[in-house]
């Protein structure tokens, strides 16, 4: 019986013990709990964004040479389609005319002269007539259409010299923008790019050329641009603008996710592994270009030493 009491009051002092004293204890545990190493998913740089405009895919614009005298007629309307070689319209040179006119006296005046006063004679005349003759030549000059299209009438009575007479287009749409050299080799024939119509909405176009030399060169930034062409869709006007989405294939990633200058470590089933990378330094020294190792959508540990602490 004795003995049953000692035991009993020895478990209520070591409960009262333990009571009292776990909060304390708890507070002092050390937390064993590991840090979970930080990463980063790798991914493309943002896109380049240029801009481009939609025209037709073929333009022709003819102007006024006043030396060719002024429009005396026209063989086509606003807006009519033709073909290649068609008469558009016919100037008339005044000049012209009137130095048919004093021609044709002065031959008048040659021909009334005796045969045998002079032994040249028959060669002057031959030689006014042939001089009227490449005058008429010139009388009349007739422009015909460079290429099948549209018509478009800019001006149909112009004085001024070099104004605008006439455009013809062909009617299929395309996009036409300049290429900065910096990103003009990472693209490629019928590549897919993102054409941005407003800020809601956009489509697929496809690149149809790509300039092999430059359209204009910037010499005080040492920069070269090429014409591309893209398709687009009928529906816009031509003149309308367009944001041009086009994707980057380069990767950076921090400076601190590489060990020993040639690692990185890739996170597969929860471990992470040692990767071989190829890497460029760049100005910044905060961040690297990847050249070889590495492709969107793997998982790498953001700063390698927290990896090696835990090695």
């Amino acid at each position: 019986m004795r003995k049953s009491i000692l035991i009993f009051i020895l478990v209520c002092i070591i409960s009262s013990i333990i009571y009292i004293g776990w909060p304390y204890i708890h507070f002092l545990k050390p937390n064993f709990k590991a840090t979970p190493i930080e990463t980063i998913d790798v991914k493309y740089n943002s896109p380049t964004v240029i801009s481009g405009i939609q025209t037709p895919t073929q333009t022709s614009r003819i102007r006024y040479v006043n030396s060719k005298g002024y429009i005396n007629h026209w063989f086509v309307k606003n807006s009519a389609k033709v073909k290649k070689q068609t008469p558009l319209f016919e100037y008339y040179n005044p000049s012209i005319e009137h130095q048919i006119t004093a021609k044709q006296k002065y031959l008048a005046h040659l021909k009334q002269i005796p045969p045998n006063k002079y032994t040249s004679l028959n060669l002057e005349i031959q030689r006014t007539q042939y001089e009227i003759e490449t005058l008429q030549s010139q009388l009349r000059t007739t422009i015909y259409a460079p290429l099948d299209g549209i018509v478009t009438i800019n001006q149909t009575n112009p004085s001024e010299k070099n104004e605008l007479i006439l455009q013809i287009y062909q009617p299929n749409a395309i996009i036409k923008t300049e290429v900065p050299e910096t990103i003009v080799n990472s693209l490629e024939l019928k590549d897919k790019l993102r054409i941005k119509i407003d800020p809601v909405h956009s489509f697929t176009g496809e690149i149809i050329s790509i300039a092999p030399l430059p359209v204009a060169i910037d010499h005080s930034k040492q920069k070269s641009h090429y014409t591309m062409t893209i398709t687009s869709k009928p529906e816009f006007h031509f003149g309308k603008h367009f944001q041009i989405n086009i994707p980057s294939r380069t990767i950076e990633i921090p400076s601190t996710a590489i060990y020993d200058n040639q690692f990185v470590f890739l996170k597969r089933n929860k471990k992470f592994i040692k990767r071989v990378i190829k890497a460029q330094k760049m100005g910044n020294n905060k961040h690297v270009l990847i050249l070889e190792g590495l492709r969107q959508g793997d998982k790498i540990a953001k700063d390698a030493s927290t990896v090696l602490s835990k090695q």
